[in-house]
């Protein structure tokens, strides 16, 4: 599970803080999500919290916190080591679409209008498989398997026409050397 976090500076600045009340809500669907998703797999699920939200000041975390592995900092590791990767709107989405990797994109209308269109923008531009928090029901495991694993399809056309790709370079390296080409010439 890969957050931006309901409540980032991002959404605060342009929506203002969220209420109590749809926080609770918020957390309690993605909660029952990750229980279901979680029990369907069989698998542990990891939580990579954004590095600049205090989800410790939000008491409706405690009950995701309490069930799940909360980590900070390793998402790439585990994007990497993932079977499928759960995310809202998040840039590390990227990463796990160059390692094609079956991808379920979370909505929710609690995000609030901001975070609610930037979360569709992958949807939309991949064909993702989403799930609405709020009311979801999930097929069988074969079922998502299936479904998962054919959106995965779309992966080529967008890394070529959006993610600047060289198979032997890591994204790292590419974007130094773009900047000592472009910028740090002798």
């Amino acid at each position: 599970m890969v957050d931006s976090g309901i409540d980032h500076e991002d959404v605060i600045i342009r929506e203002g803080n969220l209420s109590t009340n749809k926080r609770k809500l918020f957390y309690k669907n993605l909660f029952v999500f990750l229980k279901n998703i979680s029990e369907l797999y069989g698998k542990e699920v990891i939580f990579c919290q954004h590095p600049k939200i205090n989800y410790t000041i939000y008491p409706e975390f405690n009950e995701i916190k309490n069930a799940f592995k909360c980590i900070k900092f390793e998402t790439e590791k585990h994007i990497n080591d993932s079977e499928i990767v759960l995310f809202f709107e998040s840039s590390a989405i990227v990463n796990a679409i160059l390692l094609k990797k079956k991808i379920i994109n979370l909505q929710s209308n609690l995000m609030g209008p901001y975070l609610f269109k930037r979360n569709n923008l992958y949807k939309n531009e991949i064909n993702l498989y989403q799930v609405d928090l709020n009311d979801f029901s999930l097929p069988s495991k074969k079922e998502l398997d299936f479904i998962l694993k054919d959106r995965t399809k779309y992966y080529d056309r967008y890394i070529q026409d959006n993610i600047f790709f060289e198979k032997n370079i890591s994204c790292y390296d590419q974007i130094k050397n773009i900047l000592n080409e472009n910028f740090f010439k002798n």
